[in-house]
């Protein structure tokens, strides 16, 4: 199973502990429960002594669960600021040999530079802040693109490798990149290249996808993790 937190402040990523189910959250020792009839999106539990709060996504995935983590005073989210991602990977054998298909999904993201622009996943995968994936098990190739909130033009490309269950490849934003408060030149755009992206297939038949990738440099920082669900072909 994947299971990795990453920073929001380092940037960087780790592994997490877990026992085999991607719906359960395993935090300084204690469960957090994803799933069943209860969780409501977030989830607010004490851990010795700190008050943390997971938001996951989506209610549509089985096999994988993403999204927030972050410790809570009051009303203020404080520190500990990250993203998660975890997932019940796709028996090699039972991988697609071949064909094309479509991922849809959404994503969390943190870019810093100066100011910060926040991706929050939602179920709404229309105009919220989505995720579409061409997935060609025949050449092995995966293509993403993770857009902003109601944009048309993404914020980051995908370009990966299918290599067993899993895939590796390399996130970018356009070569002019983006900005990250679109009411002020102040920060200017954050441009990013060649971020080291890993992700994985999930479920029983791979039918869904989910990944990670996180950078940390002078001229701007990002951290991501995404999800996304194979379309039925109509």
């Amino acid at each position: 199973i994947d299971a990795t937190k990453i920073d929001l402040t380092q940037f960087n990523a780790k592994e997490l502990n877990n026992f085999g189910d991607a719906s359960v959250l395993i935090i300084d020792g204690q469960k957090i429960d994803l799933a069943g009839v209860n969780f409501k999106n977030s989830k607010t539990v004490e851990i010795n002594g700190k008050t943390m709060v997971a938001v996951a996504c989506c209610s549509n995935l089985e096999y994988m669960k993403f999204g927030q983590l972050w410790q809570k005073e009051g009303k203020q989210q404080v520190k500990d600021n990250s993203l998660f991602l975890q997932g019940e990977r796709t028996a090699t054998d039972k991988m697609p040999a071949g064909g094309n298909y479509k991922y849809v999904g959404t994503w969390d993201a943190l870019v810093s530079k100066g100011t910060n622009w926040i991706a929050e996943a939602d179920n709404n995968r229309e105009s919220g802040y989505r995720t579409e994936f061409d997935v060609n098990f025949s050449d092995k190739k995966v293509n993403g693109k993770l857009f902003d909130k109601g944009g048309v033009n993404p914020v980051f490309t995908v370009d990966a490798t299918i290599n067993g269950n899993g895939f590796i490849g390399s996130a970018k934003t356009s070569d002019s990149g983006f900005a990250l408060d679109a009411g002020s030149s102040q920060h200017g755009n954050a441009v990013f290249s060649d971020i080291k992206v890993n992700g994985g297939f999930y479920g029983p038949t791979a039918g869904e996808l989910g990944g990670q990738f996180h950078h940390k440099s002078d001229n701007g920082s990002v951290g991501a993790v995404f999800g996304a669900k194979r379309q039925i072909e109509k």
